[in-house]
């Protein structure tokens, strides 16, 4: 089975955080594009390493999320999985068809995600998300 294993060393962002709405807008707010290029940032680097590589486009997949929290704040955790699959998808400009993040995704599309897992911890020494993706055997 092809499966990727990672960390991110950083807190998880809520979708409301994520997502902003302006009329029938909506757009990825600044703070969700600093969030979010980080991320990236950290992928092309382990993709062009060879720790990660990216999933065919016609796999099924699966989701494993292990969040770990600093505090004992009460969190809704699927508020974090949106923002993370879209994160980690391939990002095409509508107008061009240009590639957005090339190098730097995962997988073509969240809709390739067919089983999602997760957890959360609390009082860890600080926040950071264990991922693991796999290909679903067909």
């Amino acid at each position: 089975m092809n499966a990727l294993e990672f960390t991110l060393d950083l807190r998880p962002m809520s979708v409301n955080a994520f997502w902003g709405r302006s009329g029938n807008r909506t757009y990825i707010t600044a703070k969700g594009r600093e969030w979010r290029k980080y991320i990236q940032k950290n992928l092309k680097e382990l993709i062009g390493l060879g720790m990660l590589r990216p999933f065919p486009f016609d796999c099924r997949l699966g989701m494993s999320y292990k969040f770990h929290f600093k505090g004992i704040r009460k969190v809704d955790t699927s508020n974090y999985i949106k923002c993370l699959e879209d994160t980690f998808q391939k990002e095409i400009d509508k107008k061009t068809g240009k590639i957005l993040n090339e190098g730097a995704y995962l997988y073509d599309n969240d809709e390739q995600v067919d089983e999602i897992r997760a957890k959360r911890v609390y009082n860890a020494s600080y926040d950071f998300i264990d991922v693991k993706i796999w290909e679903i055997e067909k």
